[in-house]
C-alpha cells in the first residue's frame, strides 16, 4: 500500500486518512497527478531521444557508461542536446526550462547541453565532465535527492527525513496551505561533482593548470584562487580551489583558463571531509541504492562538528551559499587540529 502524507489540524499524518471519503479524494487526485507526470515524462523523452547529438560524442559517453558500470551503479540514458531541442522538449512536456542550465537529470534522462564555443576551447572535456556529473545524479533513480522537508504555513510544523511510498522517495500528497520541497542540494551536488572529479582521475582525464590564477571574488565577496592540483592546502585564511575541481581548467602560454560553478565548491568541501573521515564518500555512494546508508554518512559529518550536516543541508543552491559551505568545512577542520 502506498504511503501518503497529509496535514490534519496542524499535525502530520503518514498513511491512509481515517475518513474514507477524504482518503478516496486524495487517491483520485494522486492518480491524476501520476498520469499527468507520466505523460509529461514520455513526451520529454521522445524529443530528446529522437533529436540528440550523441553520435558526435560517442567516445565521451562510452567512457561515462563504462565508469558507472564498473562502479556497479545504474545511470539514466545520456543525451547530448542543443538548447533549441531542450526548449522544445520542455515545451511539449508542459514544463518550464532554464536558459542557463548546462546539464540536468530530468524525466529519467541525464542531459548535457552542447556549447560549441566551449567545445572549441576544451574539446569533449566539457561534455565528459557534465555527463559524469548528471549521470551521478541519476544513480538514485527517481529519488534524486533523498532528503525532504514538509512545512505547514503559519504553524511551523515540519517533517524532516524521507517520505516513502511504493515507487519512490520524497513524494508527498499534501493539503492546501502546505509547502513541500526537497532540500539537501549541497550534499547532492557535492556527491555528483566529486564523482565527476574522481571519475576523471580514474579515466586519466584530470585537468590542471601550470600556476596559480589571479585572486578572484566569488558571489558574496569571498576572495580565492584556483591552483595546480599538487601540494594543495586550503585554510580559512587562504581559500583555494584545486584546478581539477573547477568545471573546466587549462593553461595556454601565459594564461590560465578556469571556469567554476557552485557544485565545484561543494565537491571540494566533500573531498576535504572524506580525507578527514575516510569512507564518507563511499557511504554517500552506497546511499544511492540503500538510503539507510545516509545515516552512516551523517554520523561522519557530525563527528567533525555537531550541526554541520544540517547547516550545509539547508544552504540554497547559489555560489554564495556553496562557498559559505566550503568555508564552514574549512573552519570545522581547522578546529580539529
Amino acid at each position: 500500500m502506498a504511503q501518503t502524507n497529509i496535514m490534519e489540524n496542524g499535525h502530520v499524518i503518514i498513511g491512509d486518512h481515517p475518513d474514507p471519503t477524504i482518503q478516496s479524494t486524495i487517491e483520485v487526485r494522486s492518480q491524476a497527478r501520476d498520469r499527468k507526470r507520466e505523460t509529461s515524462r514520455a513526451n520529454f523523452q521522445a524529443v530528446v531521444d529522437i533529436s540528440n547529438l550523441n553520435d558526435a560524442y560517442t567516445d565521451a559517453l562510452a567512457l561515462v557508461e563504462k565508469y558507472f558500470a564498473d562502479e556497479g551503479l545504474r545511470i539514466a540514458p545520456l543525451r547530448v542536446v542543443d538548447r533549441d531541442v531542450l526548449k522544445r522538449a520542455y515545451h511539449i512536456a508542459g514544463q518550464r526550462d532554464d536558459d542557463k542550465e548546462v546539464g540536468r537529470h530530468v524525466n529519467n534522462r541525464a542531459l548535457i547541453v552542447e556549447d560549441r564555443g566551449v567545445d572549441e576551447l576544451f574539446g569533449d572535456d566539457f561534455v565528459l565532465g557534465i555527463a559524469l556529473h548528471e549521470a551521478a545524479h541519476s544513480t538514485a533513480g527517481d529519488s534524486e535527492r533523498l532528503i525532504s522537508i514538509v512545512r505547514e504555513h503559519g504553524l511551523h510544523t515540519s517533517l524532516g527525513g524521507i517520505a516513502i511510498n511504493e515507487r519512490r522517495l520524497g513524494k508527498a500528497d499534501l493539503r492546501k496551505e502546505t509547502e513541500y520541497k526537497v532540500i539537501g542540494d549541497f550534499w547532492e551536488e557535492a556527491f555528483a561533482d566529486l564523482t565527476r572529479v574522481r571519475a576523471l582521475r580514474s579515466l586519466g582525464r584530470t585537468h590542471d593548470i601550470q600556476g596559480d590564477t589571479k585572486p578572484f571574488e566569488t558571489e558574496g565577496g569571498v576572495t580565492m584562487r584556483s591552483v595546480p592540483n599538487k601540494n594543495v592546502r586550503s585554510t580559512p585564511a587562504d581559500i583555494v580551489l584545486p584546478a581539477e575541481f573547477a568545471q573546466l581548467s587549462r593553461s595556454i602560454p601565459g594564461k590560465n583558463q578556469v571556469a567554476t560553478s557552485p557544485p565545484n565548491f561543494a565537491a571540494y568541501a566533500l573531498e576535504l571531509l572524506d580525507s578527514h573521515t575516510p569512507g564518507l564518500y563511499e557511504d554517500l555512494k552506497a546511499a544511492r541504492t540503500h538510503p539507510t546508508r545516509q545515516r552512516d554518512a551523517i554520523q561522519k559529518i557530525e563527528s567533525v562538528r555537531t550541526g554541520l550536516y544540517r547547516e550545509l543541508r539547508d544552504l540554497e543552491y547559489t555560489e554564495k551559499d556553496f562557498v559559505r559551505g566550503l568555508i564552514s568545512v574549512l573552519d570545522a577542520l581547522e578546529a580539529q587540529k
